[in-house]
């Protein structure tokens, strides 16, 4: 069992770390943007001063919950008197809030990226003001909706917040900003299409690896039930080996008791034992009655361990009636096909044939047949159709 459990641990392990490339990680966006200025002007009659833009993102996820982006934007802020073009590239860290929080568990429609980094900006008048352009540094935080339309493409929204440090000049161009480290900011809101690239169905953002774990669950308990149908196979090995031996036991003792004695009497007793006596004409009722059955699991042709009883039963009465010949007759419930379960009665007699002949009754003494289904008993009673997946056995 030890290589069984070792087996699980690896086909689990190996399941989960195979697992991560069931998913595209690539994705690339394009969209347009409003931005709206909210620090850093000269005249607070140019606060607010909104414009329109356009930006184009590439992101690769790392995993289903975190990845990283880099990207660019254009836009320009325009007022009354000025005009000031803005754009820069960023690289940002990109957070899946969706499969962090549980979205998969209620929606595969429905997802928010969440993203923050830096960026370098440039800030260029228009107007003619004599301000050349700047660079600035930039830290950039926001959160992105997404609605998937199918595996390839989805529809996005973004809110984002953009602060600059130590810009040189105002957004409007008259003036400097405060000496703040973080001295003019801006908040963009954008919408576009995103587009899933790679040969695998899903992307990572709509990838649910508890899907992954119940797959790893599944497999662990099959895993499970071959431990317990092997247990049980040792077990009915076992019980076998037993009878075994103590046939050879008793073969050994009577083999011992008859030297000495005549043929005559050795054919007396031999005819005695196959007419029979009381002990063995109760057996030879009990069995042919029905009473001493094989019993099965559903669709299985193994017999349940509680079982090798019967199977002893009939195996030391073959011994001890030497003459004795019996058929095995196999059975199965109604449920499945009329063809399957014709071929699993049969198969089931089969087997309890081996166990016989294995415990050293000879294959001549016995036949085995499939009786095909047994409907005497309710087919809706899962209790009462055990009783019928069985093998019997008639005496000869």
């Amino acid at each position: 069992m030890k290589r069984i459990t070792l087996l699980s641990l690896s086909l689990l392990f190996t399941t989960a770390f195979f697992a991560q490339d069931d998913y595209n990680r690539w994705s690339i966006e394009a969209g347009a943007n409003m931005n709206k200025g909210i620090k850093g002007f000269a005249s607070s009659a140019n606060d607010g001063t909104e414009s329109v833009g356009g930006e184009l993102t590439a992101r690769y996820m790392v995993n289903n919950k975190f990845g990283v982006q880099a990207g660019g934007f254009f836009t320009e802020l325009k007022g009354s008197y000025f005009e000031t073009e803005y754009y820069g590239a960023q690289l940002e860290g990109v957070a899946n809030l969706g499969n962090i929080l549980g979205f998969r568990e209620w929606t595969q429609r429905f997802n928010v990226l969440g993203h923050a980094g830096a960026g370098v900006h440039i800030i260029n008048p228009m107007n003619g003001n004599g301000n050349g352009s700047e660079k600035t540094l930039a830290l950039i935080a926001g959160v992105t909706p997404q609605l998937r339309l199918s595996d390839r493409i989805a529809l996005f929204a973004d809110a984002s917040f953009h602060t600059n440090a130590y810009q040189d000049y105002t957004w409007d161009t008259t003036g400097t900003p405060s000496n703040e480290f973080l001295n003019a900011g801006m908040i963009t809101v954008s919408a576009g299409i995103q587009v899933y690239l790679g040969k695998n169905k899903k992307h990572a953002d709509w990838a649910d690896t508890s899907v992954y774990l119940e797959d790893l669950v599944t497999l662990d308990n099959r895993i499970q039930v071959v431990e317990d149908e092997l247990n049980d196979l040792k077990k009915g090995l076992e019980a076998t080996n037993t009878i075994v031996k103590e046939t050879e036991t008793k073969v050994a003792a009577l083999e011992e008791a008859s030297k000495g004695v005549d043929a005559s009497t050795k054919e007396y007793i031999d005819n005695q034992l196959a007419a029979g006596s009381t002990a063995g004409a109760t057996a030879r009722n009990l069995l042919n009655s029905g009473y001493v059955n094989v019993y099965f699991k559903f669709s299985k042709a193994e017999p349940e361990t509680y079982s090798y009883d019967a199977i002893n039963y009939l195996v030391r009465y073959m011994k001890e009636n030497p003459s004795a010949q019996a058929e095995l007759i196999g059975y199965s419930d109604e449920i499945g096909s009329t063809t399957f379960n014709k071929a699993l009665s049969e198969k089931r007699a089969k087997k309890v044939y081996d166990i016989i002949v294995a415990a050293g009754v000879s294959a001549d003494r016995l036949s085995y047949t499939g009786g095909g289904v047994d409907d005497s008993v309710d087919k809706s009673s899962k209790n009462a159709r055990q009783l019928v997946r069985r093998v019997t056995f008639k005496l000869k």
